[in-house]
C-alpha cells in the first residue's frame, strides 16, 4: 500500500523513488495494460548501465541482489535468455524496478520514457 502524490509539476526521478507512471505498450500479454497506472522503483537513470544475463541483473557494473527474472518461466514463448541486454538508459527514460519477485518491469519491456510518470508513492509499512 502506498501514499500517492500527484503534485504538478512532476519532478525528474532519482534513483530509489517509487515513480507512478501510465504502462507502456508490452505485446508480452502478462501483466498491466497499456496505459494503466503501476508503481516501480527507479533503479537506474539515463547515462547509468544495465545488464541482464540469464537470471542475473546488474547495475552499473554491481550485481542487483534483490531478484531475478522469475515472471519470464510465466510469459508464453519466451525463455530468460530471450530477455538478456547489455545497454546504457538513454537519456529521458529510466529503468524501472518492481516491488514482487514476479514484477512485470523494465528487465522485460525496458526503459520508460519519464513523461510517463504522473506522480510518485511512498510506502506506508
Amino acid at each position: 500500500m502506498y501514499f500517492l502524490d500527484y503534485r504538478k509539476p512532476i519532478r525528474a526521478p532519482k534513483r530509489g523513488d517509487y515513480a507512478v507512471f501510465s504502462y507502456p505498450a508490452t505485446n508480452l500479454g502478462v501483466g498491466a495494460r497499456e496505459g494503466q497506472r503501476a508503481v516501480k522503483i527507479v533503479a537506474a537513470l539515463p547515462g547509468e548501465l544495465v545488464e541482464i544475463a540469464g537470471t542475473e541483473l546488474y547495475m552499473r557494473g554491481v550485481p542487483w541482489a534483490y531478484d531475478r527474472l522469475w515472471l519470464a518461466k510465466s510469459i508464453s514463448g519466451k525463455t530468460v535468455g530471450d530477455f538478456d541486454a547489455k545497454y546504457k538508459v538513454p537519456e529521458g527514460t529510466w529503468f524501472a524496478y518492481g516491488t514482487e519477485k514476479e514484477s512485470l518491469d523494465s528487465r522485460y519491456f525496458g526503459p520508460v520514457e519519464q513523461s510517463r510518470i504522473v506522480g510518485y508513492a511512498k510506502p506506508l509499512f
